[in-house]
Order: C-alpha cells, then structure tokens, then sequence
C-alpha cells in the first residue's frame, strides 16, 4: 500500500473513508523496523523492488503537494533542494531520489535535466546528438535525507548505450526504453534504484541512529523525561508539580495527560523513543501487557470503571500531524462508550496479545488500536484518519464535545487531580472504593 502523509482529510469522517465490505483485510505482513518514508509522484518505478524496500523498512509514500523539480546541472544541488523541500513540507526527515542519464561523450549531461533534454530532442535529436561519437552511457540514481542540516545521499548506477531508434511502447518511459544496460535481464532497467537502495541499506543503521536522535530530540515526551525546562509540561505545571509520573516499569512510565478531559486518564509511554506499540522489541511486550492489566484493575478499582486503551499510529514521524505524538504511547480513559461502533467500518483484524500488534498492523500505513472496556482488542487500518478522532467519538459519547482538542482542553485542574488521586500506585491505599462521581455512559 501507499501512504500519503500529507492529504487533506475531508469531513465529516464517514465521508472520507468508505465502509469495507467485511471486517477483516489480507493476511497480514511481516513486521520491519519503524518504517521510512520515500517521498515520490511515481511510486509505479519502485514497484519491482518492493521487496527491497520492505527489507529496508521504506514505505513508498506519494506526497499530497506538488515537490518541485528543482533544475540545475548538479545531482547534489537537485537532490539537497529536493530533500530539504519535503523536510519542510512533511514536518520530519524522508527520503527523495533524483535519477538521470550521463552520456560518456559529454560528461554530466544531461544528468539531472534528462527528462526535459529527451523531451526537447526527441528521439531524433539525440540520435543526431550521438551520430558521430559515441553511445556509451551510465544510467545513475541517488537517494538522499535531510537531516540536522545535513544531506545524506547514496548513488547507484548501470552502464551501457543509449538506442534513440529502439521503439518506444508501453513502459515507464522513452529514456528507460532508449537506454540498453549492459547487464541482460528484465530488472536490468532498475539496477541504477537498486543499487542506490543497496547503497542505503549498508548505511540503514546509522541512519536510522540518527533519525531516532533527531526524533527524540524533538519530541515532548524525551523532552519532558530529560528534564528539559522547555518541555511543554514543564511550562505549562512544571513549578506546582515537577513530575506528573504515577508509576513506572522498566520500560513504560505512567502518567495523566495533558488535555485530560475527565479524572482518571493516563497515558503508558515507553520510556525510550520508538515510534508506536507495533514497533516495540520484542522483550517489552510482557511488560506492557502486565501494565495494562494493573492499569484497568486500578482504574476499576478507583474509579468503578473498566478503561478503554486506544493508539492512533502513524506510519513514520511526522504522519499523523502536528497535534500529535510520535513516540509510543497508550490513551488510557475510564468511561464507559462504545468506541468499535464508530470504527468497525474499517478493515480490521482482532487480536489476542499485544505483541500481535507487529503482524497485525496494516503494511506501510497508520492504524489505530483499540481495547473495549470489555478486554476486545482490534486494529484497524487508518491512512485517512483525522487526528485525535477517538478522543472526539469519547468525549461526544460522555456529552463533553467541547474537550476534545487538548491544546484547546488542557484539563490541568483534572490531571492534578489524577495525579492526587493515583500516586499512591503502589501502596495499599490505591485500590480504593469504587468513586460515586465515575463517569459512565450508557
């Protein structure tokens, strides 16, 4: 599948997104790491190295603005333009490319103006172009990253000729058809990506090393454990209370949100940045499975109501918008609304454990995840999704519609209270009665 990270979401929702014809989708796929976005309007020309891309953990994404082709005679200066424009569109790191022909007979051209030199020339005029010398050519690809203000960039390419009197049918192009690689074979036309995708494939660690700093870096949540003064909590409470933190595990910390609409909501957040609960090691997934348990028990306990537990995941950072978080993290809220009717709509898959999260998750596009009250888990594919929709189904179900925005709903006086009221996790205090006041809605 595609994602496009950056398409307007029409309202209201029912509207964007047509009901699947049954409740369930194909069988699922294998989970990769925190996936990449490469940013292309052609995503048909990265169809045959599917495979590769899925190695790598890159989602072929077709943007929902026009990336200007930049024009100058240097792959490096397109490719930094490119990459910095998308950077800046998308609101995080990704990869674009830039591919192109160098004829042997006149170094570094056409190079990166190919498509508009084959377009002016035509078939005639480069065979005129190369009548009296010779056809000799390197077909090259380069794909690069914006990042901390740098450009990272990796080349492939594919020697061979170039045949303007070869006809041109059905295909991605005349330039692809033209050119004759050396190397027999139906992909052969492809080699120039591959061997870039390759390029990056040996350099995917440390990029991705420092794109989780760069994620960190700017995300709230890190800044926020880190102790950063600039922290939006810290701003916000950090003088009346410096840690809002109720409980923690080895890999999760517990504590009320921010936009805390009702008494009681918490959020589960991995102490270590990772993207969303599908993408966690395999080893934190006992952990968080025995939290969410204690969580609900206490919730239940405190409150005389089951909670439900939601995560609206983007499929790379970034794609869910920039009211949102992009480091893991479970909405955890103690009222009583029936969340799947809303959402059932979607293609789904229902699961047992957490750790099925990983398979069960829609290839190269964001999901929710939902547990009822009733213990139901589901995931359900969500490219279109507006953000903060669950909130909007929860807070419209308990009659608070005006809360559901937490930058409009900080709910600051709710989440001092929670913390008053949970801090005491894990003393024997903390399962108290049942309150009169839970918020239950039937």
């Amino acid at each position: 599948m595609l994602s496009n990270p950056s398409r307007a979401i029409p309202e209201p929702f029912a509207a964007a997104i047509p009901a699947a014809e049954t409740g369930g989708r194909p069988a699922p796929q294998v989970a990769v790491a925190q996936p990449l976005s490469l940013v292309t309007s052609n995503p048909a020309k990265y169809a045959p190295l599917a495979d590769l891309l899925a190695q790598l953990g890159v989602a072929v994404c077709v943007p929902g603005f026009e990336l200007p082709e930049w024009q100058d005679d240097d792959f490096l200066a397109v490719l930094h333009r490119k990459a910095r424009l998308a950077r800046e569109a998308l609101g995080s790191p990704c990869l674009v490319d830039d591919s192109g022909l160098l004829l042997d007979a006149y170094p570094g051209f056409p190079g990166p103006l190919t498509g508009n030199i084959c377009r002016l020339l035509g078939a005639h005029g480069l065979e005129r172009l190369l009548a009296s010398t010779t056809a000799r050519a390197r077909l090259v690809c380069h794909v690069g990253c914006w990042l901390q203000g740098e450009l990272w960039h990796w080349q492939g390419e594919v020697a061979g000729r170039v045949d303007p009197r070869r006809p041109v049918g059905q295909g991605p192009g005349p330039l692809a058809q033209w050119f004759v690689p050396d190397e027999a074979g139906e992909a052969a036309g492809y080699l120039h990506r591959r061997r870039a995708l390759e390029a990056l494939g040996r350099d995917i660690a440390r990029l991705r090393q420092a794109l989780d700093a760069a994620c960190s870096a700017g995300c709230v949540f890190c800044q926020e454990f880190a102790g950063h003064a600039s922290s939006i909590y810290r701003q916000l409470l950090g003088r009346e209370l410096p840690s809002r933190v109720v409980h923690a595990t080895p890999h999760f910390l517990v504590f009320p949100p921010l936009g805390q609409f009702i008494e009681g909501g918490l959020l589960l957040v991995t102490r270590e940045h990772h993207l969303a609960m599908a993408y966690l090691p395999e080893s934190y997934y006992d952990d968080l499975e025995r939290l969410m348990r204690e969580t609900s028990d206490l919730l239940w306990q405190r409150y005389g109501c089951r909670p439900l537990f939601f995560e609206h995941a983007p499929v790379a950072p970034g794609d869910k918008g920039t009211c949102c978080v992009d480091h893991a993290h479970l909405n955890v809220f103690p009222v009583d609304v029936d969340v799947h009717r809303h959402l059932e709509q979607l293609p789904h898959v229902r699961i047992g454990r957490m750790c099925e999260l990983a398979h069960a998750r829609p290839s190269n596009q964001a999901y929710l995840f939902l547990q009822t009250q009733q213990g139901a888990r589901f995931v359900y594919d969500a490219p279109l999704v507006p953000s903060q929709y669950i909130r909007k189904i929860v807070t419209a179900g308990i009659g608070r519609p005006d809360r559901w925005h937490w930058r409009e709903y900080l709910g600051l006086e709710e989440l001092q209270r929670t913390f008053a009221a949970l801090s005491g996790w894990n003393r024997h205090d903390a399962a108290a009665r049942p309150r009169d006041d839970a918020v239950r809605v039937t």
